[in-house]
């Protein structure tokens, strides 16, 4: 099974994302923090990973430079900016 790191920090909208992502049949793991998001993309390398821009702790943009050192992983940002 496909797993997808979905990091929203708005709660609602995580939610019903990822509800529509399991019913697609994905595994889905939700962060509203950017930190713990990135500390466990460092454990468990997902599929892909849905990015907010504007998420606390560590912001969007750095998790995905980080990522990017480290992996080729697949990366949808998603921003209100």
């Amino acid at each position: 099974m496909k797993h997808i790191m979905l990091v929203e920090d708005e709660v609602e909208l995580a939610l019903l994302v990822r509800d529509y992502l399991e019913a697609a049949g994905f595994e889905v793991s939700v962060f509203h923090d950017g930190q713990e998001a990135y500390n466990s993309f460092t454990q468990r390398k997902p599929s892909l990973m849905i990015l907010d821009l504007m998420v606390p702790r560590i912001d969007g943009l750095t998790i995905c430079r980080k990522v990017r050192e480290q992996s080729d992983l697949p990366i949808i940002m998603v921003t209100a900016r």
